[in-house]
C-alpha cells in the first residue's frame, strides 16, 4: 500500500474511531499557496488536524496537497502554543521521506535527518535543547560536503542596520498626521517569496490611516530581500515590521 492510500485509509478509521468512541476530534482547514486559511475553491493544501486530548492542547498534524499527496506529519503537546513534541515528518512530491527531526517543548532535540530525492541521506544533525551539538553534510552520492544550518531566515540585505537606515531615510512623515500630532508604531505584515520579492503587505496594527498608507508605501518599495531557506531549498515566508512615526 503507498503512503497516499495508506493515509487515507488510516485517517478515515480515526473518523470512524471518533464517531463510535468519541476520542478524536478532526478539523480540516483549506490553505493557499503560501498556506494562508482560504476557501476549498482557493486552495493549494489542505491541514487535518486531530484533537488527541479533550482540551484540544494534544494534537497531530496532517498537511496534504490540495490533491491528497501528503506533505508532512506534526505533532504538539500544546497546539495552541504551537510547542512539537516528539517526531515530525515531511516528504518530497513522491512521497518519499524527506526529513524526519525530533522536537521536545518545542525545539529542535536529539536527530534531525534530510534525505535527497533519491533517498540517500542528506543531512545528519544532532541537538540539544534547540541547540546544534554535531553536524554533517552529505552529497547526493553520499560524499561528505560543507556544513550549512538547516534553516536560516529571509533578512534585508545588509542586515538590520542597513533596514534601519532604509526606512530613516525613506519614511515621510505625513504633513496632516504631523498636524494633528499623530504618532505610533504601525506593524505590516508581508511575504518574502522564493525569489526575495515583497508581496502582500497589509497592516495587522493601525494607528491611523495616514500613517499606516505611509508604512505600506514604504514597505513595499523595499525591494528584494534574500530569501529564507530550509535545507538549502529557498522558501517563503511571512515576516512582521514594525513601522515608528514619532514627532520631534
Amino acid at each position: 500500500m503507498n503512503l497516499k492510500l495508506s493515509s487515507v485509509v488510516s485517517f478515515a478509521f480515526l473518523l470512524i474511531s471518533s464517531k463510535l468512541c468519541g476520542q478524536i476530534n478532526t478539523n480540516k482547514i483549506f490553505l493557499d499557496q503560501y498556506q494562508s486559511t482560504t476557501d476549498s475553491v482557493n486552495a493549494s493544501y489542505y491541514r487535518l488536524i486531530e484533537y488527541i486530548s479533550e482540551d484540544s492542547l494534544k494534537t497531530k498534524v496532517m498537511l496534504f496537497s490540495i490533491d491528497g499527496i501528503l506533505k508532512s506529519i506534526e505533532q504538539y503537546s500544546n497546539y495552541k502554543k504551537k510547542t512539537k513534541e516528539g517526531k515530525s515528518y515531511t516528504y518530497h512530491s513522491d512521497l518519499k521521506l524527506k526529513s524526519i527531526a525530533d522536537f521536545k517543548d518545542g525545539k529542535y532535540h536529539d536527530t534531525l535527518k534530510t534525505f535527497h530525492s533519491n533517498g540517500t541521506i542528506k543531512r545528519l544533525e544532532i541537538f540539544q535543547d534547540g541547540k546544534t551539538v554535531k553536524g554533517n553534510c552529505y552529497g547526493i552520492n553520499g560524499n561528505d560536503t560543507l556544513y550549512f544550518p538547516y534553516e536560516t531566515i529571509g533578512r534585508y540585505p545588509g542586515g538590520e542596520d542597513a533596514l534601519i537606515k532604509y526606512l530613516v531615510k525613506n519614511i515621510k512623515y505625513p504633513e496632516k498626521a504631523r498636524k494633528k500630532g499623530i504618532e505610533g508604531t504601525v506593524y505590516i505584515k508581508f511575504l518574502v517569496n522564493k525569489n526575495g520579492d515583497i508581496e502582500n503587505s497589509k497592516v495587522v496594527k493601525s494607528i491611523d490611516p495616514l500613517l499606516d498608507t505611509e508604512a505600506l508605501r514604504v514597505v513595499s518599495q523595499m525591494g528584494k530581500w534574500i530569501p529564507g531557506e530550509i535545507d538549502g531549498e529557498k522558501i517563503t515566508l511571512f515576516y512582521t515590521l514594525p513601522i515608528k512615526f514619532k514627532l520631534q
